[in-house]
This record gives C-alpha cells, sequence and structure tokens, in this order.
C-alpha cells in the first residue's frame, strides 16, 4: 500500500501561481459573494463555520439544540463553504474525512459531531491524535440520544477561547497545514509516493503485455 493523500489540499499550494486560490475540487452550486464580503468584515478567528456534509441529516431537536447553542455562545458563525477564509476560528463537522482533511490543509480547529461509519474514529484522531480540537460528549442526554445546547456551546467556549487549550489547538492546526502544505509540494511525501505509484502502474501494465 502506497499512500499518496492528502489529495483535497487548495491548489495554490502545489505551485502557488496564484494565493487567492483556495478552492477545493468543484462547486455544484453558484457560489454567492455575499458571505465572503461578510466574513472579509470580520475579524481574524473570530467565526464558527457549520457543516455536516451532504449525508448526514439531524433530527429536528438536534438542530434546534445545535442552532440554541451556536446562538447562545455570542460567536459569530455561518453554514456555507468557506473553509479556507482567515476569519474562521473554528469548524463544527460531522468528521467525514473529506471535511477532517480540509480542516486539517486550511488549518482551521475542529468540534466533532460526528454521525455514522468511520465519523467517530476521524472524531477521535481530532481530539486524541492530531488535537485540533474537541469531540462533543454525546452520552450527555443518552436517552433521548441528543446533543444538548449546553454541550455544544462549551465545546465551542473551548475551541474558540483564548485559553490554553484554544491555543494549543491553533499550533497543533498550524503545524498539520504546515505539515500537509508540504507533502503535496514537488518532493514531498505526497507527491514522492505518487510518483512510485504511477512508475509502478505502468511497469506493471508493460510487463503484463509484453
Amino acid at each position: 500500500m502506497i499512500p499518496i493523500g492528502p489529495l483535497n489540499i487548495p491548489s495554490a499550494f502545489l505551485d502557488g501561481k496564484d494565493p487567492a486560490d483556495t478552492s477545493y475540487g468543484g462547486d455544484l452550486f453558484d457560489a454567492s459573494n455575499d458571505y465572503v464580503e461578510w466574513l472579509d468584515s470580520q475579524p481574524e478567528l473570530s467565526v464558527v463555520y457549520v457543516s455536516f456534509g451532504t449525508l448526514a441529516v439531524l433530527a429536528d431537536r438536534q438542530m434546534k439544540e445545535l442552532a440554541r447553542a451556536l446562538l447562545d455562545s455570542g460567536y459569530l458563525f455561518l453554514w456555507v463553504e468557506v473553509l479556507s477564509h482567515g476569519s474562521l476560528g473554528c469548524f463544527v463537522t460531522h468528521c467525514g474525512w473529506n471535511s477532517t482533511m480540509e480542516s486539517l490543509g486550511s488549518g482551521v480547529p475542529m468540534v466533532a459531531f460526528p454521525q455514522w461509519t468511520d465519523q467517530g474514529t476521524n472524531a477521535k484522531m481530532v481530539q486524541d491524535v492530531w488535537k485540533t480540537g474537541v469531540r462533543v460528549d454525546d452520552k450527555v442526554n443518552v436517552e433521548e440520544g441528543i446533543v444538548e445546547a449546553e454541550e455544544i456551546r462549551k465545546c465551542l467556549d473551548v475551541v474558540m477561547g483564548s485559553g490554553g487549550k484554544g491555543q494549543e489547538f491553533r499550533r497543533n492546526a498550524d503545524k498539520w497545514k504546515c505539515l500537509a502544505r508540504e507533502a503535496v509540494t514537488e518532493g514531498g511525501s505526497s507527491d514522492s509516493n505518487m510518483r512510485t505509484f504511477l512508475h509502478d502502474v505502468a511497469k506493471f501494465g508493460h510487463d503484463c503485455f509484453m
């Protein structure tokens, strides 16, 4: 097995030709400039970004608890696709693999809110291995399966705060961002392993058909 990731790093990290290009892949919808202009007007690291991917569907009450936590926290928040913007200080995520890697590549600390499949494992990596965020305690209301607003707000305060944990998460997030960038540059581990993979595929094809 040859590891070739991370694959979802902004294209500007690859060649440095356009520092303004911070996009990840494609967008099936027409993006509005309104939220970008709003983000541009906010202080650095002051906004909470919320995303649960395209498959996870939160229960109505869970959606209300999350909304109440965000409103009660007093932090500015956005629920659209803007992960690489400099004003973001926190990413509330379901911890799908793509979202998790994008957050690491952008250097944004996380509040992990896993829903199913591999997301619990990814959330554990965020909290215990990479140390770039915290996981919500989903055992607070086991009977109803709801993470209540107070728990979510507590996690937001830890990640967005100026205390030791918040600073640690930001330092670690920046470290992983730099490591991801190094991996995809020429001669980095991702670049080298991809070349090895392509060489092996070509050699295998040559051996099979010659």
